[in-house]
């Protein structure tokens, strides 16, 4: 699995993922600034897995009918709260599967939307994990 990272995630978070054998990359230096539907588009034809974001709106920008990769958003985009619970956001990597979106939130609740049959989104939730630190 390929994880990139936008900009918001802590450098040390990627770096701790590796240790935990998740393969994360940096987000490529052209595709500073771009708006959330041409990072997505530029890391699935970079042959990204998933894409690993703080932004919390960017499940609900993004079509999932026509995502050929994975979102997960972090609740939040600090080191000291982040880089602790590496193992949860290890976890919640390797549970995502191209199409998904699940958002990790403070309280622990990890959420996952998918693609349903015809347009609709399906709303499930993975076992929560414990709360980040605030």
């Amino acid at each position: 699995m390929k994880v990139v990272c936008d900009e918001g995630v802590p450098r040390a978070l990627g770096r701790r993922l590796r240790e935990l054998g998740i393969e994360v990359s940096p987000p490529a230096p052209q595709w500073r600034g771009f708006a959330n539907g041409r990072l997505v588009a530029a890391a699935a034809a970079a042959g990204f897995d998933v894409l690993l974001s703080n932004d919390k709106n960017l499940i609900f920008q993004l079509n999932l009918l026509t995502m050929e990769i994975a979102i997960v958003t972090l609740p939040n985009n600090r080191r000291e709260s982040l880089v602790p619970r590496s193992e949860d956001i290890a976890d919640t990597l390797r549970r995502v599967l191209p199409g998904q979106c699940v958002a990790i939130q403070t309280d622990g609740v990890r959420t996952l939307r998918r693609r349903g049959f015809g347009d609709a989104t399906v709303v499930d939730a993975l076992p929560p994990i414990a709360p980040f630190s605030r």
